[in-house]
C-alpha cells in the first residue's frame, strides 16, 4: 500500500497519538499507529556490533552478532575505509534483524583518559573524530540503516553523569566539544542524534533550546530526530519545547501525559508537538531494505580485516618484532583469554570470538613455553631466563573500564606490574602485548624492547595480534589520542571528575596533544604515533591553503601503510592557539621501494578559531604553516601558505577598547591610525619610532599596548576627555565605512 505523505498522516492523527509517538515503546522501539499503518521503529545499541534484545519464552536475551573493534581501536586505523567496513558489517546484521536505527557512533572528546567510556569514542581531536564518524555514518546509511550519533554534547565522564554540569566557556565548547558533531552532521546527515545525560553550564542538554534548536537545527541544518539518552529526560515538557522529539525508553505513558496536560493548560501549543511528531513519523515511514541473512564467515573476515589495521606498534627496539616463525619464546600472562571489547550498553554477544592468542601463536611456532598469570612470578621468571625471548600479555580487566564509572588511575593492576618487573629483568629480549581501551601508564617502558597495543579489537583480536607478532601482517595503526607519562600530567587532572555536580573545564581548548605541545610536557606516546616493520620517507612537499601534495616512499623491505598527518599552525595568532592542530590525513599503502604522490585536502575550518567577541568562528587572512609528519611529534616537512580568511566581523571601539586589540586584530585596521593618535603623545611620534609604523615593534606603541582608550588621559598629556569621545566616533565611522564597502 502506498504510504501517505507525512502531513496527510499527521492530519489524521489524534493529539494523544502524536504525544504517544514521541514516547518510546519498551526499551528499543517507538510507538506505531496501527490504525494508520504506521510501524514502530526498532533501534539497538551497536557502535561496534549489533546488540539486539529479544524475548524468548518470556526471557530477555541478546541476538548473537559480529564484534568489531571498539571506537578507540577503529580510530587507530586512521583509515576511512576501515570505518566504513565496520559500519557496513554492522549494517548487514541490522538489515537481517529488521533494525532501523543503530545507536552510534559516539564522537565525544577524550578530555581525560580516565573516562570509563573512552573506548567507545574516537579521539581527543575534534576534526578527526568528526571526519572519521562521517565515514562510518555514510557507510551505515548507504545500507538503508539509520545512524544515531551520540552523546550530544560535552559528555566526557561517567561520574555523576545524570546530573553533572560540564561548565565550559564558549570557545572550547565550539572549537572542541561541538565541532565533531558539526562535521559529522554536515558530511553524513545522520538520521538521528542522541542528547546526553549531563547538564551544560547548568542546563540539562535535553532542555537546552539553544543546543537542540538554535544551534543543531537552525545553524547546522540538522533534519533528523533528536532522541534522549536512556532515561535522560528530566522535564518532558521543557525538553519538548527545547526540541527533544523522542523520549527513550518508554516512560510508561507519563511523558505522553505530561505533554497532553501541558497542551490542555495552554503551557505549550500543539505546533510544538506536531513538529516532533512529524520528525518521528518521517523516521518511521522511511523505506528500509528487506531482511537478508548474513554470511557469518564473511562477517568474521571483515572483523579480522578491521583488526589488522587497528593495532599499534608503540615501540620496537632492536627489531625484536616480528618474531621469527619457529622461534623459541616464553609466552607469559593471560594469552588464552584476550579481552576484545568493553562493558556496558555497547557489549556484544558474539557468534564466536577468537580470544586465544596462545593457540594463534602456535600456528607459527611450536616452541612456546606458556606461563599463565595463575602460575606465579617464579615460574614466569624461570621461563623468561630459559627462553630468552618473552612475549608478555598485559592489560586492563573489564572491571577497570566500563560504562557507568570512570577510572581512578592510569595504572595497570598491581599484580601485573609486579610480574612485568620480574619478567623484564630476567628476559634477554621482550615484547609486551598491551590490551586496553584507553591509555595506561607504562613505568617499565624503558625495560621492554617492544610494545604492541591491541586496544579492544573485536572478535578477531587474537588472530590479528598473532599475525602482527609474527610478521604476517605489518602493523599500520597509529593512536588517535595521547598516552601521557603519568596521570598528573593530563590537562584535566585538577578538574576531573569535578566536585559533586559541577565539573569546570578550566583547561579550555587545551586538551590532548594541544595541551602537551603548548606546555612542552613530555608524553609516553604522542598523538598519531605508530610504528611499522618498514620505513617511509617524505619528500617534495608543495601545496596551498586548500591541500598539500607530497611524495611518500617505502624505503624498507616489507609492504606497509603509512598514515601521513597534516597539522596547521597560525603564524600570527591574535588569540592563544595550539602549536599544532590536525587538519588532514591519508593512509597510503606502499610496496617495498614504491613511492606515491599523495594529495591531502586541508580542513579549512581548522584555520579559524571561535571568536567570543562576535559569537562565531573567524579565520584571519595571513600566513599559516602546514606541517606533514608521522605523528604530532614527528614532523618531516612543512611549508608556509597564505590563507584568504573571512571578511572581518563587525567590531566597535569604546572607552575600554584595548590598544593591543587595535594593533593585533586586523578588523580594527581602518581605525588604527585614529586610535593611535589619541594613545600616543606627540613627543614620542619621532622619526625613529615612526619608522616602525603603528605596530608592536614601535617602542611608543609597545609601552601602551595593554592600556584601554579611556586611560589615554593619564598616559598622553596631549589627550583629554573630548578627544577620547571624538576618537570613539571617528574610529567607529571608519569601521562602518569599511564594512559597507
Amino acid at each position: 500500500m502506498k504510504q501517505l505523505p507525512i502531513e496527510a498522516i499527521l492530519d489524521k492523527m489524534t493529539t494523544a497519538e502524536k504525544a504517544n509517538l514521541c514516547d518510546g515503546e519498551g526499551s528499543w522501539h517507538t510507538h506505531g499507529v496501527e490504525r494508520l499503518g504506521i510501524p514502530g521503529v526498532m533501534m539497538t545499541d551497536g557502535p561496534h556490533g549489533l546488540r539486539k534484545r529479544i524475548q524468548v519464552n518470556g526471557e530477555w536475551t541478546t541476538v548473537h552478532s559480529t564484534c568489531l573493534p571498539t571506537a578507540s581501536a577503529l580510530a587507530a586505523s586512521w583509515n576511512r575505509e576501515v570505518a566504513a567496513l565496520a559500519a557496513n558489517t554492522i549494517a548487514k546484521e541490522a538489515v537481517a534483524e529488521s533494525v532501523s536505527v543503530v545507536l552510534g557512533p559516539g564522537v565525544n572528546m577524550k578530555r581525560s583518559p580516565l573516562c570509563g567510556r573512552n573506548f567507545e569514542y574516537f579521539s581527543e581531536d575534534p576534526y578527526f573524530a568528526g571526519d572519521f564518524a562521517a565515514a562510518y555514518i555514510n557507510a551505515m546509511q548507504e545500507n538503508g540503516v539509520g545512524s544515531c550519533i551520540k552523546h550530544f554534547a560535552v559528555n566526557n565522564q561517567e561520574t555523576r553523569r545524570f546530573t553533572v554540569s560540564a561548565n565550559v566557556a564558549a570557545r572550547p565548547l565550539h572549537e572542541i566539544y561541538l565541532r565533531a558533531f558539526e562535521i559529522a552532521i554536515e558530511r553524513a546527515k545522520p538520521e538521528a542524534i542522541m542528547e546526553s545525560y549531563n547538564r551544560i553550564n547548568g542546563k540539562h542538554a535535553a532542555e537546552s533550546r539553544w543546543l537542540l534548536d538554535d544551534l543543531l537545527r537552525k545553524k547546522w541544518g540538522f533534519e533528523g530526530v533528536v532522541m534522549s539518552d536512556w532515561n535522560a529526560v528530566n522535564d518532558r515538557v521543557a525538553s519538548l519545547e527545547a526540541g527533544l522529539d523522542l523520549e527513550m525508553p518508554t516512560s510508561h505513558g507519563s511523558g505522553r501525559d505530561y505533554i497532553l496536560s501541558a497542551l490542555a493548560s495552554g503551557r505549550i501549543d500543539e505546533v510544538l508537538l506536531d513538529r516532533s511528531a512529524r520528525r518521528v513519523l518521517a523516521l518511521a515511514v522511511k523505506e528500509r531494505p528487506a531482511p537478508v541473512p548474513v554470511d557469518r564467515a564473511a562477517q568474521h573476515a571483515a572483523a579480522l580485516a578491521c583488526a589488522r589495521e587497528c593495532m599499534v606498534l608503540l615501540k620496537n627496539e632492536k627489531d625484536v618484532l616480528p618474531l621469527a616463525e619457529g622461534a623459541r619464546i616464553a609466552v607469559i600472562g593471560d594469552a588464552e583469554h584476550m579481552r576484545y571489547q568493553g562493558s556496558g550498553s555497547s557489549k556484544v554477544v558474539v557468534e564466536s570470538a577468537v580470544t586465544d592468542a596462545l593457540a594463534e601463536m602456535r600456528k607459527y611456532t611450536d616452541a612456546i613455553t606458556y606461563v599463565p598469570f595463575a602460575d606465579g612470578i617464579d615460574a614466569a621468571v624461570e621461563a623468561a631466563k630459559a627462553c630468552g625471548k618473552v612475549v608478555l600479555f598485559l592489560g586492563l580487566p573489564e572491571s577497570a573500564e566500563y560504562e557507568g564509572a570512570d577510572r581512578k588511575t592510569l595504572a595497570l593492576p598491581k599484580e601485573q606490574l609486579e610480574l612485568a618487573d620480574a619478567v623484564l629483568a630476567a628476559a634477554a629480549q621482550s615484547a609486551v602485548v598491551l590490551t586496553c581501551g584507553a591509555p595506561v601508564e607504562l613505568p617499565f617502558i624503558d625495560r621492554t624492547d617492544a610494545v604492541l597495543l591491541t586496544y579492544l579489537c573485536g572478535e578477531a583480536t587474537a588472530e590479528a595480534a598473532a599475525e602482527i607478532l609474527f610478521g604476517r601482517t605489518n602493523p599500520s595503526g597509529k593512536i588517535a589520542e595521547t598516552f601521557p607519562v603519568r596521570l598528573e600530567d593530563t590537562p584535566s587532572y585538577l578538574n576531573f571528575p569535578g566536585t559533586f555536580d559541577n565539573c569546570d573545564y578550566t583547561e579550555g581548548i587545551y586538551i590532548g596533544y594541544r595541551y602537551y605541545e603548548k606546555k612542552k610536557i613530555p608524553v609516553l606516546f604522542p598523538f598519531g604515533h605508530g610504528l611499522s616493520y618498514t620505513a617511509f620517507a617524505y619528500s617534495d612537499l608543495s601545496g596551498d591553503e586548500d591541500a598539500v601534495t607530497l611524495t611518500v616512499k617505502n624505503t624498507g623491505t616489507r609492504a606497509g601503510s603509512e598514515v601521513v598527518q597534516v597539522y596547521m599552525h597560525d603564524n600570527a595568532p591574535y588569540v592563544s592557539r595550539p602549536v599544532k592542530e590536525l587538519c588532514g590525513y591519508a593512509k597510503v599503502a606502499l610496496a617495498p621501494g614504491e613511492e606515491k604522490r599523495v594529495t591531502i585536502p586541508v580542513e579549512r575550518r581548522v584555520y579559524g578559531f571561535y571568536d567570543e567577541t562576535c559569537g562565531d568562528f573567524y579565520t584571519r587572512s595571513g600566513e599559516y604553516t602546514l606541517s606533514v609528519g608521522a605523528s604530532s611529534a614527528d614532523i618531516r616537512a612543512e611549508l608556509v601558505v597564505r590563507v584568504h580568511g573571512d571578511a572581518p566581523k563587525a567590531v566597535r571601539v569604546h572607552r575600554n577598547t584595548y590598544f593591543r586589540d587595535v594593533i593585533l586584530d586586523e578588523r580594527y585596521a581602518p581605525a588604527r591610525d585614529i586610535f593611535a593618535a589619541a594613545m600616543l603623545p606627540n613627543a614620542e611620534r619621532t622619526p625613529e619610532n615612526e619608522k616602525f609604523g603603528i605596530t608592536q615593534d614601535n617602542p611608543a606603541v609597545r609601552r601602551r599596548m595593554h592600556y584601554v582608550l579611556r586611560q589615554a588621559v593619564y598616559n598622553n598629556p596631549d589627550c583629554n576627555e573630548a578627544l577620547i569621545e571624538e576618537t570613539i566616533a571617528a574610529c567607529n565611522a571608519a569601521l562602518e565605512n569599511k564594512a559597507h564597502k
